[in-house]
């Protein structure tokens, strides 16, 4: 009697894990890079509508299954927002405005733009404006901290920047 062996030899093909981007994720991504190349000629509010555009691209592609993280070109962004700003209070402070209340100024600015942010999160998983102050490693006076809480309040509901 004869015996058949049967070889059966199963070719494995092998498809990369990684999803596709779509077409209107990929060129909006396109855009940012293009975007980003010049953005030490923005001012700040093209670097603010960078930094909307960069965190709502962002959280278009977390939520149809593409894991981005920007979070540290946002800080970034931010940290040259509050640098210009800090540039343009001082460039357009009078003599009768003093350190004290220029200090209050960038307390709230810096707390209304760092709520205004809350880290790239929903405003239901924002960090309170203690969290966020300790987290940005700031070094206000006890007034200055109440300014910079109150900037941060503005920031997260949305209210008209004070200053």
């Amino acid at each position: 009697m004869k015996k058949c062996f049967v070889i059966i030899i199963v070719f494995g093909v092998f498809f990369s894990c990684e999803k596709r981007m779509p077409e209107d994720l990929e060129s909006l991504k396109i855009e940012l890079n293009q975007r980003l190349k010049h953005v030490d000629n923005m001012n700040v509010d093209e670097l603010n509508k960078f930094k909307n555009d960069l965190i709502q691209y962002t959280q278009d592609a977390n939520r149809r299954g593409f894991s981005k993280d920007n979070s540290e070109l946002v800080n970034e962004i931010i940290s040259r927002i509050n640098r210009l700003e800090k540039q343009n209070i001082s460039a357009s402070s009078s003599s009768h405005v003093t350190d004290n209340e220029a200090k209050s100024i960038e307390a709230y600015i810096n707390g209304y733009n760092d709520g205004e942010n809350g880290y790239g999160l929903s405003s239901a998983e924002t960090v309170t404006a203690d969290e966020s102050y300790m987290a940005h490693g700031y070094n206000y006076s006890r007034p200055d901290i109440m300014v910079y809480k109150m900037g941060y309040h503005d920031g997260i509901t949305g209210s008209p920047k004070k200053y």
